[in-house]
Formats: C-alpha cells, sequence, structure tokens
C-alpha cells in the first residue's frame, strides 16, 4: 500500500517525519509520500503530487493548531486560498474518492465546516485519528487499524522491526518469564515430591549434585522458549488490555 501524507511545514513537519518513520515500518506499506522529498528534481509540483495521491491508497491528513496558516500578506487563513498547497492536496484527493483520514495532532480540535473552503468542507464530517506524541505508538496503533482494519493486525504484528532497544527489552521479560516459569515448577514439584520448595528451586536452576548441568540447561531452554513465545504473544495481550482498559 502507498500512503500520502499531508500536513503543513509550518505546522506540524516534525510530526509528520515521526509518522513516515513508523508507517514504514510496517511491511504492508510499501511507500509514503513527504511532501518535496518524494518529488523529483525538474518535476512539477501539482502534477507529481496529483500523480502520487491517485496512486496512493490513503491520504493523511495531519492537522495541528496552525494547520489553516496564516498568508502574511492578507491575514486571512492560507486554507481558504485555492492555490494553497494543503488545500489542493485534501481536496484532489477528496475529488478522487480516496480514503482521507484526518489526523488531529495532539489536542487540535477536529476542522469546522464554516472554517473551510467548499471543497474541504466535507473533510468535518469524516470521522478523525488523533495522534498524540506522548501516546504515539499506541495512537499510530490505532491509526493503523483505522486503515488496514483488525483482519491485518496479526500480518503486522509479525513482522516487526526489530531494533536494539526491542531486543533488550525482549531479552529482559524472556529472562524474567523464565525465572518465573523455574519457581512455579519448584513449587509444583514441591507439592508432588514433599521436598521443600527452596531446595528444589536450587535444584532446578543449578541442577543436582548427580548431574550438576542440567539445572542450567532448563533455564537455557525456558529463557529461548519464552524469548519466541513473549515476542509473538505479547503484542496481542498488549492490545488486549488496552481495548479492555478502554472499554472502562
Amino acid at each position: 500500500m502507498r500512503i500520502f501524507l499531508s500536513y503543513r511545514r509550518a505546522d506540524a513537519e516534525a510530526e509528520a517525519r515521526s509518522i513516515e518513520q513508523r508507517l514504514l515500518q510496517m511491511p504492508d506499506i510499501r511507500h509514503v509520500f513527504l511532501d518535496h522529498e518524494t518529488i523529483p528534481v525538474g518535476e512539477d509540483f501539482v502534477h507529481s503530487i496529483q500523480k502520487a495521491i491517485h496512486k496512493s491508497g490513503v491520504v493523511l491528513a495531519l492537522i495541528g493548531q496552525d494547520w489553516r496558516g496564516v498568508d502574511p500578506a492578507t491575514g486571512e487563513a492560507r486554507i481558504l486560498n485555492e492555490k494553497d498547497f494543503v488545500r489542493l492536496e485534501v481536496a484532489e484527493a477528496l475529488k478522487a474518492g480516496k480514503q482521507v483520514i484526518p489526523v488531529m495532532l495532539n489536542e487540535t480540535p477536529p476542522p469546522r465546516p464554516e472554517d473551510l473552503p467548499p471543497d474541504l468542507r466535507s473533510l468535518a464530517t469524516i470521522n478523525v485519528a488523533r495522534i498524540r506524541m506522548e501516546e504515539f505508538e499506541e495512537d499510530v496503533d490505532d491509526l493503523l487499524d483505522a486503515i488496514f482494519g483488525s483482519r491485518r493486525r496479526i500480518s503486522r504484528w509479525m513482522v516487526p522491526r526489530m531494533t536494539a532497544w526491542r531486543a533488550v527489552r525482549l531479552f529482559l521479560y524472556g529472562s524474567l518469564a523464565a525465572a518465573a516459569f523455574v519457581f512455579v515448577f519448584a513449587v509444583l514439584n514441591q507439592e508432588l515430591s514433599g521436598g521443600g520448595t527452596l531446595h528444589t528451586l536450587l535444584v532446578d536452576a543449578l541442577g543436582s549434585d548427580r548431574d550438576p548441568d542440567i539445572g542450567f540447561l532448563y533455564l537455557l531452554i525456558h529463557l529461548v522458549v519464552d524469548v519466541f513465545l513473549i515476542g509473538a504473544l505479547s503484542p496481542f495481550f498488549y492490545r488486549l488490555l488496552r481495548q479492555r482498559s478502554k472499554r472502562k
């Protein structure tokens, strides 16, 4: 899928770049159009924008506090100017029947019809998404669900882009889970054999006198298995907990 990001540089350039990088991590997204950096040198701006919009499956209109803009010459809102690039982008997407999602940045209120030119007023009737920078990852996940639908959630989560921090976090979670499993098994063994829980825990972790390496082998197997299990299942549990918390 191709996604077109429409935004005003003076309003949301930093947020647009952050969203672009996050979108490009998704295996289902092949290309993100981001204004001048995506237009080849020597090509006409208007023609390139129109072509990019028609090739895109989704157009995200990033709307911050200064999205309407101010024309320094007249003091009027730039969005009311027929030659304003932001207006041209969104109007072209609406005219082409593309899926247009207004993305409200931080606490920006949705646009009102009376504040928009005639060719953009339908934007005010579209259900908006919201991205708050302090809740960036969670809000972008909700935006991706709006784009792809829940049926594509598995394909997006099963092929995440691994980073150093995610690798460290995955290793720590796996280690904690391994320790928890060892403790649970030790308690169960104590119930079955009648031995002391602490003694059983030490035998499971460090091995017995007869075979001192067996405990380390168990720990290693636990660690490897737990890392893979947590890496595969934690996103689903995480999103399930988020959905339940929202319902409350």
